[in-house]
């Protein structure tokens, strides 16, 4: 009798020892990022897989792909019936599940998982303000009850909030003990102004240039030998104001024609454009660059080569802006205060490249010129090996 109720006291306690564990162990929550524009509201839902495969009916989760059919198609039953949008009126708008993938994902707490990426989009009418609504979502709670959902505007380009920016927190949708019911969350976003918005797209503009070495350092491989001559296959010294002042205009507007147009055909999404091949052409462009600037490759054209190379910087640049969802005329607007921002940053780096002009009347200025692009172009290399072949440095 001892013996089986000490057993019994021993399972019990290991029991409630390895709940204890596992209550404690962190999960991963879910992540719903809003985006807002004049069409409508986009939702982004990040799901721990899982977590999500605990809240699944049995039909679904019996096989492990539940992106083909027919267990698809029951995916998007199972959102529809767990999440709403309702607008100020109370009125149930129609949501259409736009695109479902699985992703990997890290929590510095969890690790590694997998996770559901859930696009969703309700467009705007006359009943509905995508600024103003109520979200209704317990996907996952209504089965795990200390899972939460974390709600965040990530996009606003009226309220100032574009890519990159430190995203809006809306709250958290939980499951709430007393009133055993997962509350809905009012999404009300922050004060519309295309002003707003037009200053957020020039210090985007400013910040990425700022912020982005390779661009500037390209504008002052360029701009080094603007106010040389090539005699003989080797640079010569300063050739004068006036003649120095000339090439480094001609060289600094090439570069802004070429990445301004560049920079609205990206964002309109007119051509495809494939990041690691743009990061790729960036390191060639300093390159080569850097090698002019050591001995002449093609002297009086570099207005030609920036603005040819300008084009893929504004490329690069066009892929902050091309995922905001906007109308023509005001995505317009955005890319013309993102090219005043990137305006802005170009004249300071040219301003770091004016005591160049200045050291190049001395006869040291051929090896400070060497030395530095040599360092440039060592540099430049580096980044097409690792942008281009080999894996990422963590």
């Amino acid at each position: 009798m001892r013996y089986g109720l000490c057993v019994g006291v021993l399972t019990i306690c290991l029991g409630l020892y390895l709940d204890a564990r596992v209550a404690a162990h962190p999960m991963p929550n879910s992540v719903i990022a809003i985006s807002l524009s004049d069409d409508g509201a986009r939702f982004d839902v990040a799901i721990p897989l899982p977590e999500l495969r605990l809240a699944l009916p049995e039909s679904i989760v019996k096989t492990s792909d539940l992106l083909v059919e027919p267990q698809r198609s029951a995916m998007v039953a199972y959102f529809k019936a767990h999440c709403f949008v309702q607008s100020k009126g109370g009125a149930t708008e129609p949501l259409v599940i736009e695109s479902m993938t699985l992703g990997n994902a890290t929590d510095e707490n969890v690790g590694q998982y997998q996770e559901l990426r859930v696009q969703m989009f309700v467009a705007a009418s006359a009943g509905f303000d995508p600024r103003r609504f109520t979200l209704t979502y317990d996907v996952v709670i209504h089965q795990v009850p200390n899972h939460f959902a974390l709600v965040q505007i990530v996009r606003d380009f009226r309220a100032g909030v574009l890519v990159g920016d430190r995203a809006t927190d809306v709250g958290v949708i939980r499951f709430d003990f007393v009133r055993n019911e997962t509350p809905s969350v009012s999404v009300t976003a922050a004060p519309a102004s295309l002003w707003r918005g037009l200053g957020s797209a020039v210090a985007l503009g400013f910040h990425h240039v700022a912020t982005g070495f390779d661009h500037v350092l390209f504008l002052i491989t360029l701009l080094i030998v603007a106010p040389l001559r090539a005699v003989d296959g080797q640079w010569s010294l300063f050739q004068g104001w006036g003649y120095a002042t000339r090439r480094f205009l001609a060289i600094s507007l090439a570069f802004t024609l070429g990445h301004s147009a560049a920079l609205l055909v990206g964002t309109y999404q007119l051509v495809p454009v494939r990041r690691e091949v743009v990061e790729v052409l960036i390191a060639a462009s300093i390159l080569i660059a850097a090698v002019h600037a050591i001995r002449p490759l093609f002297s009086g054209r570099e207005w030609f080569v920036a603005a040819a190379f300008g084009t893929v910087h504004g490329l690069a640049f066009s892929e902050s802006l091309a995922g905001l969802a906007l109308m023509s005329w005001v995505r317009a607007l955005a890319v013309a205060g993102f090219n005043i921002g990137v305006e802005g940053a170009q004249l300071v780096a040219m301003a770091f490249a004016v005591p160049f002009l200045v050291a190049s009347r001395w006869q040291s200025f051929h090896a400070i010129r060497v030395s530095t692009m040599i360092c440039a172009g060592l540099l430049a290399g580096f980044w097409m090996l690792e942008r281009g072949w080999l894996p990422p440095f963590a």
